[in-house]
């Protein structure tokens, strides 16, 4: 749960301030201010000026893109705890996708030019961020990976595996219970196939007792069967070389106009 304190205390609840000090805290706070977004509210348009980032204290928020022929890729589902876009704060051109609101939504609101005049004031700030911006694009180039290595299926699996780290808590030593509900729909679009995909993959995950669908439509899942459906030869982790690459540019990098990673 996230606190209902003082505005730095929220923060501190999000993965992104997680290395800021107490004094760094209060004056990433104050450059906050609050959003309310009822169900069905668009925060924001494809290819509107990026202006601000969002932080969700309550309700979940989808994003999306949309194809000239109407297609439609959800690219997260973001709900407590959860920030958007992963790069405003580092970028001068527009928002990648659609953000609408799925519920009631609370968030914190940081408008891009204030936080950047807090980053020229508090270079450390920016350092401790781009840190951790260096882990989000390693786990993008993992996703991408698996979208081009793996079929439908093991996408799902490892799609799973990877919300159980966040949405899910566990029950006993072997299984897990989703604390978000997620739409066959939702999946797919996180996937980037159909729904009726999603329902045939599910249903073979439930005959292997790797999923079980819960009364309330909570989704428990197995995770040593689960891990075990992944290909025998798992996508290889990204290159060491990369890796020291990216989390040193991510310790020297500027507010904007340096280096892009």
């Amino acid at each position: 749960m996230l606190s209902t304190g003082p505005i730095s205390s929220v923060l501190r609840c999000f993965h992104l301030f997680r290395n800021l000090s107490e004094h760094e805290l209060e004056a990433v706070a104050a450059t906050c201010k609050s959003g309310e977004f009822a169900r069905g509210d668009y925060l924001f348009y494809q290819s509107e000026e990026i202006l601000q980032v969002y932080f969700v204290i309550s309700g979940r928020v989808r994003l999306f893109s949309t194809s000239e022929d109407g297609k439609e890729q959800t690219f997260l589902l973001a709900d407590q705890g959860d920030m958007f876009p992963h790069l405003g704060f580092f970028r001068t051109d527009s928002y990648p996708h659609h953000a609408v609101a799925l519920d009631d939504v609370h968030c914190l609101v940081i408008p891009v030019r204030t936080f950047e005049q807090l980053l020229l004031a508090h270079p450390a700030i920016s350092f401790k961020i781009m840190q951790v911006l260096a882990d989000k694009i390693i786990d993008l180039q993992q996703r991408l990976e698996d979208k081009t290595f793996y079929p439908v299926e093991s996408q799902l699996v490892s799609l799973l595996l990877r919300l159980s780290e966040t949405h899910a808590a566990r029950l006993d030593a072997e299984w897990l219970r989703f604390s978000t509900t997620f739409t066959n729909s939702e999946l797919a679009g996180m996937l980037g196939t159909t729904r009726e995909t999603v329902n045939r993959t599910i249903q073979k995950l439930k005959k292997q007792q790797a999923v079980v669908m819960a009364q309330g439509g909570s989704m428990h899942i197995h995770l040593e069967k689960l891990r075990s459906l992944l290909p025998d030869t798992p996508v290889v982790p990204i290159d060491p070389q990369k890796d020291h690459f990216i989390r040193t540019h991510a310790q020297t990098c500027c507010v904007r106009g340096c280096h892009e990673v």
